[in-house]
């Protein structure tokens, strides 16, 4: 939402007072905004390797039981 505020008011300034900004505020606005999408596709990122690793280790898990219950089987060992 503060992002979007910072466009709105560029675009608002333009608008309402005639004014242009200056090469540092408009520098600084992308620098702002650039890193702040940056961030945004960084932490989705994160969060599908979180998912793909925890199905991962869910299918080493359930692939590990399945191979003592075969040994226990092979053993004749009641659970």
């Amino acid at each position: 939402m503060v992002y979007t505020q910072m466009l709105f008011a560029l675009i608002l300034d333009k608008l309402v007072f005639g004014t242009n900004p200056n090469l540092t505020s408009l520098f600084g606005s992308a620098l702002i905004l650039s890193s702040a999408i940056y961030v945004a596709i960084q932490k989705e990122s994160m969060k599908q390797r979180e998912e793909a690793k925890k199905a991962r280790l869910q299918a080493a898990n359930g692939l590990e039981m399945e191979t003592r219950l075969k040994v226990d089987e092979e053993k004749g060992v009641d659970n």
